[in-house]
């Protein structure tokens, strides 16, 4: 007889009938799952007014992570993914100002948008160049050597014939450009 076909024996069915008693009784949850659920865990915000403060942190905390995962997605194979990192860095950067949390990241940062800027085609060379420009204006006076570093890479991809001229004039020139003038009036205000 060839191997699982055995008459008389039918599959899918147990051994013995379930009760409903094993249905209705909490025993199947485990504890864990059960204080979890329960809400154990929740932040109890006192009597004083703190739930303020409770929620804005945990905003905070919400928003930082969301960076963190637009900054890891920068180093995901997919193109579409990097893209999309990228464009929803530079929207977070050009709307809100988070100077400390980007002091504690910045070579992280420089690091993955300088290898989507190097390595990147088209749209992604673009919206690198873009996230460097917030970048340095988030930065302020701290974004000069972010500027020197990539300087020689700037006037490199500008001069490059296999970057495709839309990238070089519209998307990607203007922007740094741009930021690079901002860099070198502050440095002549500074030293007059």
């Amino acid at each position: 007889m060839p191997k699982g076909k055995r008459k008389g024996i039918r599959r899918g069915t147990s051994s013995r009938p379930s009760s409903d008693d094993e249905m209705d009784t909490p025993d199947n949850q485990s504890v864990i799952s059960s204080i979890s659920d329960d809400g154990y865990f929740q932040p109890i915000a006192e009597e004083d007014g703190d739930s303020g403060e409770v929620d804005e942190s945990a905003n905070q905390q919400n928003f930082e992570d969301g960076i963190r995962e637009c900054i890891d997605g920068l180093c995901e194979k997919s193109q579409q993914t990097r893209i999309n990192s990228l464009t929803l860095l530079s929207k977070t950067l050009s709307m809100k100002y988070i100077y400390d949390f980007l002091m504690n990241i910045k070579f992280t940062v420089v690091e993955y948008l300088t290898r989507c800027l190097k390595k990147g085609k088209g749209d992604e060379q673009a919206l690198a160049a873009q996230c460097i420009s917030h970048l340095c204006i988030q930065l302020g006076e701290d974004s000069e050597n972010i500027f020197e570093d990539l300087r020689e890479t700037f006037l490199y991809m500008l001069n490059d014939q296999s970057t495709p001229v839309k990238t070089r004039q519209k998307n990607f020139l203007k922007p740094c450009l741009r930021e690079a003038c901002t860099f070198i009036l502050m440095e002549i205000k500074r030293n007059d």
